[in-house]
């Protein structure tokens, strides 16, 4: 099924998406360069969920995880996160953030820096 005007709205939305993204990555990839690591800091005693901003599922070396992030850094110039596995609270760190998956961070790191 072939309707131009179908056909210009995606590759608009797939334009504007790719630059959302791009614009997405340099201000978390400007955010951690001026404040290095962002950290939940919590102590064990004051853990509960209500205390973690984003909860996702994040692929480590053991698979996939459902992950409380509680910090978010650049490593190697890439983005990465460690956090609280959501089943049975051990911490976990170095999940690779994948391109999907910065809209969550951008919400985490404004969270913890109050910008909203």
């Amino acid at each position: 099924m072939k309707d131009n005007d179908l056909n210009m709205e995606y590759v608009r939305l797939i334009d504007w998406y790719s630059q959302l993204e791009r614009e997405v990555r340099t201000f978390i990839f400007s955010v951690l360069k001026e404040f290095g690591k962002i950290s939940l800091n919590l102590s064990e005693q004051e853990r509960s969920d209500d205390d973690f901003p984003v909860i996702l599922t994040l692929y480590g070396k053991a698979g996939s995880q459902t992950i409380k992030i509680t910090d978010v850094y650049l490593k190697d110039e890439d983005i990465y996160a460690d956090g609280i596995d959501n089943e049975d609270d051990d911490k976990y760190s170095e999940f690779y953030i994948y391109p999907e998956q910065l809209r969550d961070v951008l919400y985490f790191i404004g969270k913890v820096l109050d910008m909203i």
